[in-house]
């Protein structure tokens, strides 16, 4: 059942979220680069899925979301596999799913090169 709070939620939502699996490397330059796996993906942002030690590394308990991260996905889609799109990602939420695990939401900040092309392409492979 979904209650209002969800379904305002949704009707906001400017991008489809698509569940997807692809390998994501999360670098900052005062951190040794991150490999997680995405769990959905939009055109605006991904969520991913890691351990305390991760979260704690993307959202500091003393600074919470706003880090900012240079990302690369991985694709893998029939035309486009082993392509990787590059781009700017901002930790916006985090989400405690118990047994050690969080969910860490990233909202697009810039694309780089022809990421943005790459990445509507992908999605539109996962649409049909």
């Amino acid at each position: 059942m979904i209650n209002s709070d969800q379904s305002q939620s949704q009707e906001r939502r400017e991008f489809l979220r698509h569940p997807s699996d692809l390998r994501v490397q999360l670098i900052r330059s005062d951190t040794v680069p991150m490999q997680l796996h995405t769990v959905e993906l939009s055109m605006g942002g991904m969520h991913v899925e890691c351990d305390r030690a991760q979260a704690q590394l993307l959202a500091p308990p003393d600074i919470g979301d706003g880090q900012q991260f240079t990302a690369r996905i991985l694709l893998s889609a029939p035309g486009i596999d082993g392509r990787a799109l590059t781009l700017s990602a901002v930790v916006k939420s985090v989400v405690e799913l118990g047994n050690d695990r969080y969910r860490i939401g990233l909202h697009f900040s810039k694309f780089f090169g022809k990421s943005h092309q790459l990445l509507e392409d992908f999605i539109r492979a996962l649409e049909n």
